[in-house]
Protein backbone atom coordinates (compact mmCIF):
# COMPACT_ATOMS: atom_id res chain seq x y z
CA UNK A 1 0.00 0.00 0.00
CA UNK A 2 1.40 3.42 -1.13
CA UNK A 3 -0.06 6.30 0.78
CA UNK A 4 0.76 9.69 0.37
CA UNK A 5 0.19 13.29 1.76
CA UNK A 6 0.02 16.50 0.31
CA UNK A 7 -1.62 19.74 2.01
CA UNK A 8 -4.57 21.83 0.30
CA UNK A 9 -6.56 24.73 1.76
CA UNK A 10 -9.33 25.71 0.91
CA UNK A 11 -7.63 28.89 -0.86
CA UNK A 12 -6.15 26.29 -3.49
CA UNK A 13 -9.04 24.44 -4.12
CA UNK A 14 -9.66 26.11 -7.01
CA UNK A 15 -6.20 25.37 -8.57
CA UNK A 16 -7.23 21.70 -7.59
CA UNK A 17 -10.45 21.83 -9.27
CA UNK A 18 -8.42 23.16 -12.23
CA UNK A 19 -5.65 20.90 -12.20
CA UNK A 20 -7.81 17.58 -11.13
CA UNK A 21 -7.01 16.05 -14.30
CA UNK A 22 -3.27 16.55 -13.84
CA UNK A 23 -3.79 15.04 -10.04
CA UNK A 24 -5.91 12.11 -11.62
CA UNK A 25 -3.64 11.22 -14.37
CA UNK A 26 -0.07 11.35 -12.10
CA UNK A 27 -2.02 9.43 -9.20
CA UNK A 28 -3.21 6.53 -11.70
CA UNK A 29 -0.19 6.29 -13.83
CA UNK A 30 3.22 5.70 -12.27
CA UNK A 31 4.87 8.21 -15.19
CA UNK A 32 7.91 7.56 -13.96
CA UNK A 33 8.40 3.80 -14.90
CA UNK A 34 8.61 2.18 -18.16
CA UNK A 35 7.40 -1.32 -16.57
CA UNK A 36 4.05 -1.44 -17.67
CA UNK A 37 3.62 -3.76 -14.44
CA UNK A 38 3.33 -1.06 -12.26
CA UNK A 39 0.91 1.14 -13.60
CA UNK A 40 -2.84 1.37 -13.00
CA UNK A 41 -4.88 -0.90 -15.50
CA UNK A 42 -7.37 1.76 -16.29
CA UNK A 43 -10.03 0.20 -18.60
CA UNK A 44 -12.77 -1.12 -16.86
CA UNK A 45 -16.56 -0.47 -17.60
CA UNK A 46 -16.55 2.69 -15.00
CA UNK A 47 -14.88 5.32 -14.00
CA UNK A 48 -15.22 4.87 -10.91
CA UNK A 49 -17.20 6.62 -7.73
CA UNK A 50 -16.40 10.05 -6.27
CA UNK A 51 -18.34 10.73 -3.55
CA UNK A 52 -18.27 14.53 -2.77
CA UNK A 53 -19.22 15.32 1.48
CA UNK A 54 -19.62 19.17 0.90
CA UNK A 55 -20.11 21.01 4.85
CA UNK A 56 -21.27 24.47 5.06
CA UNK A 57 -23.21 24.49 8.30
CA UNK A 58 -22.35 22.53 11.48
CA UNK A 59 -24.77 22.17 15.09
CA UNK A 60 -23.87 25.39 17.44
CA UNK A 61 -22.47 22.57 20.24
CA UNK A 62 -19.44 22.48 17.82
CA UNK A 63 -18.48 26.05 17.89
CA UNK A 64 -17.76 25.85 14.03
CA UNK A 65 -18.88 28.72 11.58
CA UNK A 66 -20.12 28.23 8.67
CA UNK A 67 -18.07 27.46 5.53
CA UNK A 68 -19.32 30.38 3.00
CA UNK A 69 -18.33 29.27 -0.51
CA UNK A 70 -18.20 25.29 -0.01
CA UNK A 71 -21.20 25.18 -2.48
CA UNK A 72 -19.44 26.30 -5.56
CA UNK A 73 -16.34 24.41 -4.89
CA UNK A 74 -18.79 21.26 -4.59
CA UNK A 75 -19.98 21.80 -7.83
CA UNK A 76 -16.39 22.51 -9.26
CA UNK A 77 -15.68 19.68 -7.95
CA UNK A 78 -18.88 17.64 -8.95
CA UNK A 79 -18.34 19.05 -12.94
CA UNK A 80 -14.60 18.16 -13.19
CA UNK A 81 -15.51 14.73 -11.95
CA UNK A 82 -18.16 14.19 -14.03
CA UNK A 83 -16.29 15.35 -17.05
CA UNK A 84 -13.15 12.81 -16.35
CA UNK A 85 -16.28 10.03 -16.47
CA UNK A 86 -17.09 9.47 -12.71
CA UNK A 87 -20.13 8.80 -11.36
CA UNK A 88 -20.99 11.42 -9.02
CA UNK A 89 -22.65 12.04 -5.63
CA UNK A 90 -22.15 14.68 -4.16
CA UNK A 91 -23.81 14.91 -0.21
CA UNK A 92 -24.61 18.22 1.61
CA UNK A 93 -24.42 19.11 5.46
CA UNK A 94 -24.61 15.18 6.07
CA UNK A 95 -24.81 13.75 9.64
CA UNK A 96 -22.19 11.50 11.24
CA UNK A 97 -24.95 8.28 11.00
CA UNK A 98 -25.92 9.27 7.54
CA UNK A 99 -22.46 9.96 6.13
CA UNK A 100 -20.34 6.95 7.90
CA UNK A 101 -22.79 3.96 6.11
CA UNK A 102 -23.14 5.46 3.15
CA UNK A 103 -18.94 5.41 2.52
CA UNK A 104 -19.52 2.20 3.73
CA UNK A 105 -21.52 1.21 0.77
CA UNK A 106 -19.70 2.96 -1.16
CA UNK A 107 -16.74 0.24 -0.15
CA UNK A 108 -19.06 -2.37 -1.30
CA UNK A 109 -18.34 -3.36 -4.88
CA UNK A 110 -15.76 -1.50 -7.69
CA UNK A 111 -15.27 -4.74 -10.00
CA UNK A 112 -16.08 -3.07 -12.91
CA UNK A 113 -14.64 0.68 -11.80
CA UNK A 114 -10.76 1.76 -12.55
CA UNK A 115 -10.76 3.56 -9.18
CA UNK A 116 -12.54 5.30 -6.02
CA UNK A 117 -12.38 9.02 -4.90
CA UNK A 118 -13.63 10.44 -1.86
CA UNK A 119 -13.86 14.40 -1.12
CA UNK A 120 -15.06 16.26 2.46
CA UNK A 121 -14.88 19.81 2.32
CA UNK A 122 -15.10 20.67 5.79
CA UNK A 123 -13.36 21.25 8.81
CA UNK A 124 -11.02 19.06 10.40
CA UNK A 125 -7.85 18.69 12.78
CA UNK A 126 -5.64 16.09 14.61
CA UNK A 127 -6.67 13.06 12.38
CA UNK A 128 -10.30 14.14 12.23
CA UNK A 129 -12.67 15.74 9.58
CA UNK A 130 -16.71 16.95 11.22
CA UNK A 131 -19.45 16.25 9.87
CA UNK A 132 -22.28 18.14 10.31
CA UNK A 133 -22.86 16.93 13.93
CA UNK A 134 -19.49 15.51 15.19
CA UNK A 135 -16.45 14.57 14.17
CA UNK A 136 -15.11 11.29 12.18
CA UNK A 137 -12.29 9.90 12.19
CA UNK A 138 -10.23 9.60 8.80
CA UNK A 139 -8.80 6.09 9.28
CA UNK A 140 -12.19 5.12 9.96
CA UNK A 141 -13.24 6.25 6.42
CA UNK A 142 -10.15 5.17 5.05
CA UNK A 143 -9.77 0.95 6.51
CA UNK A 144 -13.31 0.83 4.79
CA UNK A 145 -11.59 0.70 1.64
CA UNK A 146 -8.44 -1.61 3.01
CA UNK A 147 -7.91 -5.15 0.85
CA UNK A 148 -9.75 -7.14 3.58
CA UNK A 149 -13.09 -4.95 3.75
CA UNK A 150 -13.01 -4.03 -0.13
CA UNK A 151 -11.43 -6.97 -2.31
CA UNK A 152 -13.06 -5.35 -5.55
CA UNK A 153 -10.39 -2.49 -4.54
CA UNK A 154 -7.69 -4.14 -4.39
CA UNK A 155 -4.82 -2.82 -7.19
CA UNK A 156 -6.89 0.24 -7.50
CA UNK A 157 -6.15 3.74 -6.83
CA UNK A 158 -8.01 4.92 -3.60
CA UNK A 159 -8.00 8.61 -3.29
CA UNK A 160 -9.02 10.78 -0.15
CA UNK A 161 -9.42 14.47 -0.45
CA UNK A 162 -9.84 16.37 2.70
CA UNK A 163 -10.00 20.34 2.21
CA UNK A 164 -10.36 21.80 5.20
CA UNK A 165 -11.69 25.15 5.58
CA UNK A 166 -9.89 26.38 8.76
CA UNK A 167 -9.79 29.98 8.49
CA UNK A 168 -13.66 29.06 10.55
CA UNK A 169 -12.53 26.59 12.71
CA UNK A 170 -12.31 26.38 16.09
CA UNK A 171 -8.46 25.42 16.26
CA UNK A 172 -6.44 27.06 13.22
CA UNK A 173 -3.43 25.98 13.74
CA UNK A 174 -4.73 22.76 12.85
CA UNK A 175 -3.68 24.06 9.14
CA UNK A 176 -0.46 22.68 9.16
CA UNK A 177 -0.93 19.58 10.48
CA UNK A 178 -4.22 17.69 8.56
CA UNK A 179 -3.81 15.40 6.31
CA UNK A 180 -5.55 16.58 2.94
CA UNK A 181 -4.96 14.22 -0.10
CA UNK A 182 -4.09 10.68 0.73
CA UNK A 183 -3.26 8.73 -2.34
CA UNK A 184 -3.71 4.54 -1.68
CA UNK A 185 -3.36 1.75 -3.81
Amino acid sequence: VNIEFAYVSSAMLDNLVVNIFILFYISFVSVFSLDPNEEYKMDHKKRGMALIFNHENFYWQLMLNSRSGTNADRQNLVRRFQELGFEVKACDDYKREEGVPLISAAAANHVDADCFVCVFLSHGENGHIFANDGQIQIQEITDLFKGNKCRSLVGKPKIFIFVCGCGGALHPSSRSRFPHVLFSS
